[in-house]
């Protein structure tokens, strides 16, 4: 992932796994989908500034690591099955974006659907890693955006909502989808109904096993955890709010400014800090023992898209380091828990 400074305007070159970067970028110099070979790409162009703008009004951006966490959340994001080690993930050919999936030890990519023309991002498996649910965005085109979900099974798709969207997750029960729009988070139900919800953000990686998410709010201390179930009512937040100085993942909450993700099987809590401006560490909380271990500390580079592989033995998480203080090379590493072993995807 690279970004530039010039005559005022932030350029984004992306150097990143083979993921897609644009309609207008998709030169097929990867076909083999090994998520370690990185391509080099700068985008000036109108259309992606059109793009860019969809995004904006959603995001406090508070550095320059901060607008290249967003922009990789929007159009680089990957997601791991919670049965199967496999990731899937897109990336451009020609003119198309690719839907791939492939095996969480590398190689061996499948392509299991193709698009044209727009762009499409996080994906996401259902709980039962049958579904893949995606974002399709076409700049300021609010109709043909929205969310689709893939049928692995069928290899059916259906659109399950029109309009703009910027992150999305699967609700435990596979059928409701919590989504983030520019105004906040929604609920959208399995017949197609939208609830609005008292969350400004989805702050968290994932839920965990017993349907918690960490959202952003509107006033102090600006994180809490939640049932998915309690955003819909003013009560739920009450209640997040009154517990949360009590919450065991308080502290983890603050330190990563809710960017944390639940192992499968909700006994450990991964979190990104960044103790200093050139400084990302991964730290995994134990519920069991109240012990917090450092599992990385990267320095110079920035850290962000923690996922746990279906067992919780490994980790894996997105680096972006940048080079020669002029743009930003990202690529996923998937780490072993217990030996610290970790090895570039």
């Amino acid at each position: 992932m690279g970004m530039r400074l010039i005559n005022g305007w932030i350029w984004l070159s992306l150097a990143i796994l083979p993921v897609y970067s644009g309609a207008h970028a998709c030169s097929p110099r990867n076909q083999n989908g090994a998520l370690s070979k990185p391509r080099d790409q700068i985008v000036q162009d109108k259309e992606f500034e059109a793009f860019l703008k969809v995004f904006t009004n959603t995001l406090i951006w508070k550095s320059l690591a901060e607008i290249v966490k967003s922009v990789i959340l929007i159009e680089h994001s990957y997601d791991i099955s919670p049965t199967e080690e496999r990731v899937a993930y897109t990336r451009g050919v020609g003119d198309c974006t690719e839907l791939v999936v492939v095996p969480l030890s590398g190689g061996g990519a499948r392509p299991i659907a193709r698009f044209r023309p727009p762009r499409i991002g996080i994906p996401r498996f259902s709980p039962d890693g049958n579904q893949i649910a995606y974002l399709t965005i076409v700049d300021e085109n609010r109709d043909e955006s929205g969310i689709f979900l893939y049928n692995l099974k069928t290899q059916q798709q259906q659109q399950v909502y029109r309009g703009h969207a910027t992150n999305l997750l699967f609700a435990p029960d596979g059928n409701w989808l919590i989504i983030e729009r520019k105004d906040g988070v929604y609920l959208l139900s399995p017949r197609g109904n939208l609830l609005p919800t008292w969350a400004k953000r989805i702050a968290s990686y994932n839920l965990s096993p017993r349907g918690e998410l960490c959202v952003e709010v509107d006033r102090e201390p600006y994180y809490v955890l939640a049932s998915w179930r309690e955003l819909t009512h003013i009560e739920g937040l009450v209640s997040a709010l009154s517990r949360f100085s009590r919450h065991p993942l308080r502290r983890a909450v603050e330190s990563a400014s809710g960017r944390i993700a639940w192992s499968p099987d909700g006994k450990h809590v991964a979190y990104v800090s960044q103790p200093g401006e050139s400084v990302s560490e991964v730290w995994v909380y134990r519920y069991e023992t109240g012990q917090t271990d450092l599992l990385v500390r990267q320095v110079g580079g920035v850290v962000d898209l923690l996922r746990w592989s279906p067992k919780g033995d490994k980790l894996c998480f997105l680096i972006m380091n940048s080079v020669s203080g002029q743009y930003y090379e990202a690529g996923v590493w998937c780490m072993k828990i217990k030996d610290k072993d970790a090895i570039k995807l």
